[in-house]
């Protein structure tokens, strides 16, 4: 499908921290307690000359991934195989993949990583 989105950032930088304080995930708005790992998003999309931050929990990185493996293989270039946070929950259900809770489909302890999908 590959997604093609207006105002790609022309500057970035990732950074996967440890939280010394709570956030809220940009994908699924859920909180990042103190000492969970996040992955911390920040750049400049020179087309609405706007600088943005993100900060994204484990389990969106995961799924985000699932998805940006499926778009690769399908011929998808890199720049155009990441979702949007923004957008994930609603494609992962337009994929037939449910997600029972987000934030239960990451099991750091076993690296085991739980998505259904509804038509397999």
């Amino acid at each position: 499908m590959c997604f093609t989105y207006d105002g790609q950032a022309t500057i970035w930088e990732e950074q996967y921290r440890k939280a010394r304080k709570a956030h809220h995930c940009t994908g699924c708005s859920r909180g990042i307690k103190p000492g969970d790992r996040y992955w911390y998003v920040s750049g400049f999309t020179k087309d609405y000359d706007s600088w943005f931050h993100t900060n994204e929990c484990e389990a969106c990185r995961y799924h985000r991934a699932l998805i940006y493996a499926v778009e690769k293989s399908e011929g998808c270039f890199d720049h155009e195989s990441w979702v949007m946070l923004e957008e994930l929950e609603e494609e992962l259900s337009n994929r037939g993949w449910y997600v029972p809770d987000m934030i239960d489909t990451w099991a750091p302890e076993d690296g085991e990583h739980k998505v259904v999908r509804l038509d397999a």
